[in-house]
């Protein structure tokens, strides 16, 4: 954030004495952060985050400097490393929710900043074998100092702005992500004139490294933290960059599920929701997208350990279907891909939409809509410098005769408040399909960071509302999750090799909410996790376990405080037993939905069937936020199915109205 300087006035010192202590010089290997200068890359990250982390930030510090005076007799920064890590070791094994958290927090920040460089991830085994091969098979096939073609002409950001803009087109779209990319396209398409404005920026495969530091600073909404308050607080992960969530998603592709789809037309009065009626939606996308199954090759070894176990439980295990063209399996799904073989919306929607006539806008904030007597009239924005925490520059203002708000599940119901909408169901029946992950320490070498990140998927607990699905992410995000620091982390960073993992995600019943702050670009949201979703979290933990010892698994670490490490298979069978609270957990969210529903009547959600708001002629949303309730399957195939079908209902309603059709 320009002008705040967090780590002023000795903050600094407290950082560097935390992240000495957390991963100290000797022991398993020989490097420590006292051997780097680790400052500028934790500072900046710590920058990327929400303004509320950012103030907090320096007295979190303080907190952690004289809570050791308290506890030791002594500062923080004038511990020895060892007495230190002691000290964050009480914070990692508290029975208090929120000091777990902290710990987890300033270890995430430390281990980001440490192993990001290449020579410290090499000291545990980590490799970056894909993205070196990739970038290298690249320098060969295009000239020296040659721009590849992954930029679509027509977008514009911020270094292209040098003044106030006025524009005016048919339709705006607000968003660049699975709906509002799908919903441009396919206006676009049918010869509308459309212009589409995106908050942030827009990276290509020129800009990744394929590690996570930059691009959750650059292509995530607050450096990847963005969360919904409770206990215990849940991280949900936003894209913020020209294709949107899409653009930092693990490629996953499911069909809604008939049965959701029949609680819609039941509950909601969707009856033009039917399977057969959709079909053809879901058709139209996974073509656009090249939504094909991989071979277990590409999948990797996370995803073969998983089948290896499965088939010793009679259970089944299959591949994921994924948005993506000759895939190698270069596993940094989530923070570029470095051969734009997985098709997000960024190298797949977007450039068709610029190719029929659509202008694009990054660095572009929608602030509010323009909304009159006849329904809404267009939009006004700030052209925003990201250099400069995104502060206005100049404005934009854009005619339309329709805007399709596709800001997602958390931003979209602040920017219809900030507009002066009014609808009981605005940010209200969030969900978010609570996530969490098990490591799993194998006997064998596994490498799991190569192949796809999120490959396999176990269904036979469906009927639970539970689903396992793959996951393996950089050393530096996985690691910071694990029990651990100081001596013991760096035992088991070493082992980093032989550790794989496998996800899981529940099918909610919580309903959690979004409430109108100001300004606009801070979200305050609130999920407080129902005892009825802990339970199906915890079996989903320990029946992952259960595949693991299966599969041969030396330990299993489950990120429940209350049992961290499992050693056996009689372990996992004690955990399905236990009274598991939610403050013992850990949950990450990637599927926020539902907080501007769509049902048949105004008494029951935010947009109609064809997805236009209630009381607001020709003003239509696109995105998760619509999607009525949770899946229990990752959504990108549903919203981006919705977003067609809502194109096309605009398309015909504006050609209705150019032959005077009421």
């Amino acid at each position: 954030m320009t002008g705040l300087r967090i780590l002023k006035g000795g903050k600094g010192r407290i950082l560097s004495a935390i992240m000495n202590a957390i991963i100290p010089r000797g022991g398993a290997y020989g490097p420590g952060a006292a051997d780097f200068d680790l400052l500028p890359a934790a500072e900046g990250f710590v920058k990327s985050m929400n303004l509320l982390f950012r103030i907090g930030f320096p007295f979190l510090l303080l907190y952690m400097e004289y809570g050791a005076l308290l506890r030791t007799g002594k500062r923080l920064t004038r511990l020895p490393d060892e007495l230190a890590a002691e000290y964050l070791e009480s914070f990692d094994e508290s029975r208090f929710y929120y000091r777990r958290a902290i710990i987890l927090a300033l270890k995430m920040i430390a281990m980001l900043a440490f192993y990001d460089r290449d020579e410290n991830a090499s000291l545990i085994g980590y490799s970056h074998w894909s993205h070196r091969a990739a970038r290298k098979k690249r320098a060969k096939a295009s000239p020296k100092g040659k721009k590849t073609p992954d930029a679509a002409a027509g977008i514009r950001q911020f270094g292209d702005y040098a003044g106030d803009i006025r524009e005016e087109c048919d339709v705006c779209v607000i968003g660049s992500g699975a709906g509002g990319a799908v919903a441009a396209k396919e206006l676009a398409e049918k010869g509308l004139s459309v212009i589409l404005l995106e908050e942030g920026g827009h990276y290509t495969r020129d800009d990744w490294n394929g590690k996570p530091l930059s691009s959750l600073r650059s292509m995530w909404r607050d450096g990847g933290l963005t969360g919904s308050f409770g206990s215990p607080f849940v991280s949900i992960t936003l894209g913020k960059c020209i294709g949107g969530t899409t653009a930092v998603n693990s490629a996953t592709c499911f069909r809604t599920p008939d049965a959701i789809l029949k609680k819609w037309r039941t509950g909601l009065g969707l009856d033009n929701l039917t399977l057969a009626a959709l079909r053809p939606y879901f058709e139209r996308v996974e073509k656009e997208l090249h939504v094909t199954t991989l071979s277990w090759d590409v999948l990797g070894n996370c995803a073969k350990i998983i089948k290896r176990g499965c088939d010793r439980l009679g259970l089944s295990c299959r591949p994921l279907r994924h948005n993506v063209i000759e895939c190698a399996g270069a596993g940094t799904c989530q923070f570029g891909c470095p051969e734009n073989a997985k098709q997000s919306t960024d190298v797949s929607y977007i450039p068709r939409a610029v190719a029929h006539g659509a202008r694009v806008y990054a660095n572009c904030r929608a602030e509010k809509l323009v909304i009159g007597g006849a329904g809404v009239a267009g939009v006004r924005g700030a052209l925003v410098d990201p250099a400069r925490d995104d502060k206005k520059i100049y404005s934009i203002d854009v005619k339309a005769r329709a805007v399709v708000v596709s800001c997602g599940s958390l931003i979209t119901p602040q920017l219809l408040w900030k507009s002066g909408i009014k609808n009981r169901h605005i940010g209200r029946h969030l969900q978010i399909h609570p996530a969490g992950r098990v490591c799993a320490l194998m006997k064998d070498r596994v490498e799991g960071w190569k192949g796809v990140s999120q490959g396999a998927y176990v269904d036979d607990y469906h009927d639970e509302g539970i689903a396992l699905e793959g996951i393996f992410i950089h050393p530096s995000m996985m690691l910071s999750s694990m029990p651990g620091v100081g001596m013991k982390h760096k035992d088991l960073a070493v082992q980093f090799p032989h550790l794989a993992a496998f996800g899981i995600m529940i099918h909610d019943s919580t309903e959690g909410r979004v409430y109108p702050w100001r300004p606009m670009r801070l979200i305050l949201s609130k999920y407080i996790i129902r005892r009825d979703d802990v339970e199906k979290f915890k079996k989903a933990l320990a029946y992952t376990a259960r595949i693991f010892f299966a599969a041969g698994a030396k330990q299993v670490y489950t990120g429940i405080s209350r049992i961290p490490v499992l050693n056996s298979m009689e372990d996992a069978e004690r955990l399905l037993g236990m009274n598991i609270r939610a403050s013992h957990l850990e949950i990450l969210a990637f599927h926020p939905l539902g907080t501007c529903r769509m049902a048949a009547r105004e008494t029951d959600g935010v947009v109609n069937r064809q997805g236009e708001v209630f009381g607001v002629p020709n003003l239509y949303v696109a995105d998760g936020s619509v999607v009525p309730t949770s899946l229990g399957v990752n959504p990108q195939i549903t919203i981006m199915a919705l977003a067609t079908y809502i194109a096309d209902g605009i398309v015909k309603k504006l050609r209705r109205r150019e032959d005077g059709v009421a």
